[in-house]
């Protein structure tokens, strides 16, 4: 799901003679609502959407407790 929505974001459009490129980073975080905040949950989202943004730019990482997908 996440490749298929950063896929759609990522697209070069034109405009009054300009060409307007897109592009995404995506963080993403799972967890259980019923032990985790949402906070903590964005925080781990944050966390992963700046390690994508450090490795290769458009793309997206997901991150899982102590381990990164």
């Amino acid at each position: 799901m996440a490749k298929k929505l950063n896929e759609s974001l990522c697209n070069t459009y034109e405009k009054d003679g300009q060409r307007i490129q897109i592009s995404a980073s995506i963080g993403i975080a799972l967890g259980q609502a019923e032990t985790e905040s949402f906070e903590k949950l964005y925080e781990k989202a944050d966390e992963a959407l700046y390690e994508v943004k450090r490795e290769q730019k458009n793309g997206y990482k997901i991150y899982e407790g102590q381990s990164r997908v």
